[in-house]
C-alpha cells in the first residue's frame, strides 16, 4: 500500500506540475467539480469489501497521505460502501465526499446519510435520479455544501431533467 501510494501522489504531483489551470482553478473530469486550486477526486472502489477496522488501519493512512499532496481532495464513496464512512469523515483534509447511490438505492432512505455527510463536510450526490429523487435531496437536505448532479445520457434528456427539477 505504501508503495502504490507513494506513486500515486509522485503522478499527481507532476501531473500538476505540467497541467494548465482553468479559470483560475481546476476542474476534477469525473464530476465537473471546479475548485480554485489543484483538485482531485480518488476512490473507494477497491475497499469496499475491507470491514471497518481494516479500513481504518490500512486505508486511511494512504488516504491521508493523498490527501496531502493535493489542496482539493475528495473521495467517490458508493452507497454500498457506507461501512467505510465513519473513517472517511475522520480525514478532516479531505474536501468533500461525493455519493452515489447504487442502482436498487432508496434515496429517501439514504436523506440522513448524505445529511450526516454534509454536516461535517459538503457533498456531492451524482448518479441517475429521478427529479423527485432530486428535488427530495434538494429540499431535505441544507443547501450548503450540498451539490446533487443527475446524470442523463443525452443533451435532451438533461434538459428534461433539468426542467423537472426546477419546474
Amino acid at each position: 500500500m505504501e508503495i502504490l501510494t507513494e506513486t500515486w501522489a509522485r503522478l499527481v504531483s507532476a501531473q500538476f506540475e505540467r497541467l494548465p489551470g482553468w479559470h483560475d482553478g481546476y476542474a476534477s473530469t469525473e464530476r465537473f467539480i471546479w475548485a480554485p486550486g489543484p483538485a482531485i477526486e480518488f476512490n473507494e472502489d477497491p475497499a469496499f469489501m475491507f470491514s471497518p477496522q481494516f479500513h481504518r488501519r490500512f486505508v486511511l493512512p494512504s488516504h491521508r497521505e493523498l490527501i496531502r499532496h493535493v489542496e482539493y481532495a475528495f473521495i467517490h464513496l458508493h452507497s454500498t460502501q457506507l461501512h467505510t464512512l465513519d473513517n472517511l469523515l475522520e480525514l478532516d483534509e479531505l474536501r468533500a465526499i461525493e455519493l452515489t447511490p447504487d442502482h436498487g438505492a432508496s434515496i429517501p432512505d439514504l436523506i440522513p446519510v448524505i445529511s450526516r455527510i454534509q454536516a461535517v463536510k459538503p457533498v456531492i450526490v451524482h448518479a441517475y435520479m429521478s427529479a423527485d429523487d432530486m428535488r427530495m435531496i434538494i429540499e431535505q437536505v441544507n443547501p450548503e455544501g450540498l451539490c446533487v448532479i443527475g446524470r442523463a445520457d443525452t443533451p435532451e434528456d438533461a434538459r428534461r431533467l433539468q426542467d423537472a427539477v426546477l419546474g
